[in-house]
């Protein structure tokens, strides 16, 4: 009997190890699958740990042509320059074109309607270059760091608002408030960079994510006698996306892969990192570089000063970030100066898919992702083109 019970416990303690070797095993499987990200809690905050591979694949589109607008139809003696585009509620379209102070309409057929802003200092005009816009809530947005114009989707003025300051990049929550981000000193020092939800009477709400680093915000390039600071797509910089459907506001550093989500009130509800790898800026690319600003209108000394001495050594990991159906969103990642995947990642911070570059879509870049489709905007040398797709094998979670 004695016999018996030995052999019993053994098998007891045997069994037990085992088990424990098994949990061990699952426990650092979680941490290092390379599918399956794993979470942990700082300061009562949960950050969300993704590796490189997504967990539900890649995806590269199946493209069927809907439609085509090409610039030079618009104005045949000066073709528009598309570089950015939006739809409202209705599926209208509006291109922006900010080296002519225009927006385009669209109805949702493709038949232009009208067009609307235009460069100046009165109603409805803008002094200097469009940086920022935006459609939402029946309101078109065209904004740059000292002043904003609001229309309706009719194209009608509304209000015009000129800031006492300069901020950083405007986006619009609602009618009242805006986040930006503005610079922080200490002893007349610059030491880093705040991002802020503000109100249009430029009275500050709350402070959303803050960067202690004076290189955040612009790189500069030296000129004889002065220093020009630009901000270009190579710039250390935080932004910011607002998400009207959650009402969570996005906040990053684009050289680091982290992203902050937080309501308006400044509270961090989740940060979602994922590894990344470095990308130098290549001589060929800086050549890419320099042909942008110069479509921009730079003028050569600009050029001549940057191809001289390139500000950043880098890509930044973020190019930047888009808002998807349901809440999921995507993170345009450099591969090289013209090319980017998108990383998707579901409402919890999973990285679930890639979206990598197509016959028909070579460059990610001037992608926007609507309800009913893809919309792309292919720069020629004399014209832009806006095509726009249906996507055959896009998963079912990325229909409204």
């Amino acid at each position: 009997m004695k016999f018996l019970l030995m052999v019993l416990l053994g098998v007891i303690v045997l069994l037990s190890v085992s088990c424990s070797n098994k949990k061990q095993e699952a426990g650092d499987t979680a941490l290092v699958n390379k599918t399956h990200p794993y979470t942990k809690t700082i300061d009562r905050i949960m950050h969300i740990y993704n590796t490189t591979v997504p967990a539900n694949g890649v995806i590269i589109p199946e493209l069927e042509l809907v439609r085509e607008i090409d610039s030079s139809a618009i104005n045949p003696d000066t073709a528009a320059f598309f570089n950015n585009a939006a739809k409202d509620s209705k599926n209208n379209l509006f291109l922006l074109d900010s080296r002519a102070t225009k927006i385009y309409k669209f109805n949702p057929k493709g038949r232009f309607e009208k067009s609307f802003l235009q460069k100046g200092e009165g109603p409805g005009e803008i002094k200097n270059l469009v940086v920022t816009f935006k459609v939402s809530c029946s309101n078109v947005w065209a904004s740059y760091v000292t002043e904003f114009c609001r229309f309706d989707t009719d194209g009608n003025f509304l209000e015009k608002k000129c800031f006492k300051r300069q901020y950083g990049l405007l986006e619009h929550v609602d009618e009242k408030r805006f986040i930006t981000s503005i610079d922080t000193y200490e002893e007349g020092k610059k030491t880093g960079n705040i991002c802020v939800l503000m109100d249009t009477g430029e009275n500050l709400l709350a402070v959303l994510f803050e960067r202690k680093d004076r290189k955040v915000g612009y790189s500069v390039i030296k000129l004889p006698n002065k220093n020009f600071e630009f901000v270009s797509a190579t710039s250390p910089r935080l932004d910011y996306v607002y998400n009207p459907f959650n009402k969570l506001v996005y906040c990053y550093y684009n050289f680091d892969y982290s992203l902050w989500l937080m309501g308006l009130d400044g509270k961090v509800q989740k940060v979602i990192h994922k590894e990344h790898k470095s990308v130098e800026i290549k001589d060929a690319e800086i050549k890419s570089i320099l042909l942008g600003f110069k479509r921009m209108g730079w003028p050569q000394h600009y050029l001549d000063a940057y191809k001289k001495n390139p500000p950043e050594k880098y890509l930044p990991f973020i190019r930047k970030l888009c808002l998807l159906p349901n809440n999921y969103f995507g993170v345009f990642r450099s591969i090289n100066c013209r090319t980017e995947e998108l990383d998707i990642f579901d409402p919890e911070g999973r990285f679930v898919y890639i979206l990598k570059a197509s016959k028909e879509i070579p460059d990610l870049w001037e992608v926007y992702f609507f309800n009913d489709g893809i919309g792309v905007i292919i720069h020629d040398a004399e014209r832009d083109i806006y095509r726009e797709y249906k996507v055959k094998n896009l998963p079912r979670i990325f229909s409204y």
